[in-house]
């Protein structure tokens, strides 16, 4: 599996196991990531809105969202 940001690190340990506590957890640890790259922000809020289609899928399970985070980021 590749992942999009593989240096954009995030830590979930101690994250609440749901899939909005970790979707927001994600997001902001990758738009500061983004921002830190000099990505411009209409280019940032495409891959946030990307990442939230990815991330909260209607009806899906913990582990789906876990398994899209480690598509997005290295979780830590």
């Amino acid at each position: 599996m590749d992942t999009r940001y593989p240096d954009c690190e995030v830590q979930l340990v101690g994250t609440h196991a749901h899939p909005i506590s970790i979707y927001v957890k994600v997001k902001k640890v990758l738009e500061k990531h983004l921002r830190e790259k000099g990505m411009a922000a209409d280019e940032i809020q495409v891959e946030l809105n990307a990442l939230k289609k990815d991330l909260l899928p209607d009806g899906g399970d913990i582990d789906e969202v876990l398994q899209a985070a480690f598509r997005w980021v290295t979780a830590i």
